[in-house]
């Protein structure tokens, strides 16, 4: 069975518990051609108090997540500024948790 992950699940895994969150993207989702394999990041929220209460309440979601990359060394300046404004999609993760 895939996992499935959810904006939910990053934002408990990431910013309620304050760390950053290793992704390992599906091969030949459109994350894993933008940014690679494996990305570390720290979520920005553009909508956080939804999905916190989303969180609380239990309610599912899934799209994109906006975040910066904590590991910038083998990431260009392009991939760092779209990982900023874009994102990736919730969809693309195969593997996500707390570092």
């Amino acid at each position: 069975m895939e996992a499935i992950y959810t904006k939910e699940f990053i934002y408990e895994r990431g910013t309620k518990a304050d760390r950053a969150v290793s992704i390992l993207f599906k091969k030949n989702s459109l994350s894993y051609f933008q940014y690679g394999e494996f990305v570390v990041v720290e979520p920005v929220w553009d909508d956080e108090n939804e999905i916190r209460t989303n969180y609380e309440t239990g309610i599912c979601s899934f799209g994109s997540i906006k975040a910066n990359i904590l590991v910038k060394d083998q990431f260009s300046q392009d991939q760092i500024n779209r990982m900023i404004q874009n994102g990736f999609n919730t969809e693309d993760i195969s593997i996500a948790d707390h570092v």
